[in-house]
């Protein structure tokens, strides 16, 4: 993993926080709803910068895994701060928060319930509860909000930006400074014989 990981996971987190107070300050009604495209754009730019730094590092050839790798440590650091901070905003700091994400979860359940045209009523109605009894801002729902972060659209932003930026070492060729796994670690083979 290159060392630019960390550090660009932590300023991550830290404009994905700051991305979400201004949202927050203007607009408070569309917090929830303009919210994730934003992140998703600042996630974007981030991780072409951590895959970038990492290729630089690497004499500009990197395999999939590695960029990958880089990419998604990156994103989880990113998104488990923007989420801790959205838990604090949300609970504790801006509870009026908490009827808007309430109101347009129950509208969201109208919606999918229209859609479903009376099946599945009770898993419905108990997803309705859980909203009104405030199930979705816990603790507990804000780690399974991560948990699911961390594939969509943590590794699936970051594998397709992995395979646009990773780039194999050409192959070896007498006179050139790349060479094939065999012949890298012999040291003087005339003498052997």
């Amino acid at each position: 993993m290159h060392k630019t990981a960390i550090p660009n996971g932590i300023f991550l987190g830290f404009a994905m926080m700051i991305c979400s107070y201004v949202i927050y300050i203007v607009n408070p009604d569309k917090f929830f709803q303009a919210r994730p495209l934003l992140l998703l754009c600042i996630i974007f730019l981030i991780f072409l910068k951590t895959g970038q730094e990492a290729k630089a590092a690497n004499g500009q050839f990197i395999s999939f895994g590695q960029v990958f790798k880089n990419m998604f440590v990156t994103g989880a650091i990113g998104i488990f701060l923007c989420v801790f901070f959205e838990y604090i905003l949300v609970n504790y700091l801006k509870t009026d928060l908490i009827e808007i994400k309430q109101a347009m979860e129950l509208e969201s359940l109208e919606l999918t319930r229209e859609v479903l045209n009376g099946r599945m009523e009770s898993t419905m109605d108990l997803a309705e509860e859980q909203i009104e009894n405030g199930g979705t801002i816990s603790l507990n729902s804000y780690v399974q909000q991560y948990m699911t972060k961390l594939f969509m659209p943590v590794a699936a932003v970051a594998a397709l930006l992995a395979l646009i930026i990773k780039r194999a070492p050409p192959p070896s060729t007498p006179g050139t400074t790349y060479q094939d796994t065999q012949n890298r670690y012999v040291i003087n083979k005339d003498r052997e014989e």
